[in-house]
This record gives C-alpha cells, sequence and structure tokens, in this order.
C-alpha cells in the first residue's frame, strides 16, 4: 500500500472550488473561502490534490489557488 503525507497549506484571498477531475469544466464539489485549510497529496501539473480534512471533501483545485507557503 501507498500512502500520502498530507502537505498543510492554506486557500488564497480568492478562495477555491474543489473539482471531480483537474479541469476547470469538470463539476465542482465545494467551494473554499480565503483562508480555508487544505491538505494537498498530489499535484498534477498545474492543479493539486487534496482534502480538508479526514472527512472530506476531497478533490482537484488550482494550484493557484493556494495561499503562498509560510516559511
Amino acid at each position: 500500500a501507498h500512502y500520502a503525507i498530507p502537505f498543510a497549506r492554506k486557500i488564497g484571498a480568492g478562495g477555491a472550488l474543489i473539482r471531480l477531475q483537474p479541469r476547470a469544466d469538470s463539476e465542482a464539489v465545494a467551494s473554499l473561502a480565503s483562508g480555508s485549510a487544505f491538505e494537498v497529496l498530489d499535484i498534477a501539473g498545474d492543479w493539486v490534490w487534496g482534502c480538508v480534512g479526514p472527512h472530506g471533501p476531497a478533490g482537484w483545485c488550482e494550484a493557484g489557488d493556494l495561499a503562498l507557503a509560510e516559511g
């Protein structure tokens, strides 16, 4: 089995839509407000896959929707 360690990030100033597929025309399953926690589990080009927490929702958002990493 393979496990990914979540990389904790925050949603940027414009908020983010969480989508079923890594495409702008994919169905949005959630809308996250600026400052919301998002756990990144995978990166595919300009898209990141992750979740809000252990109980979801999970899906894809555009990498540009994340706030700049602190540190």
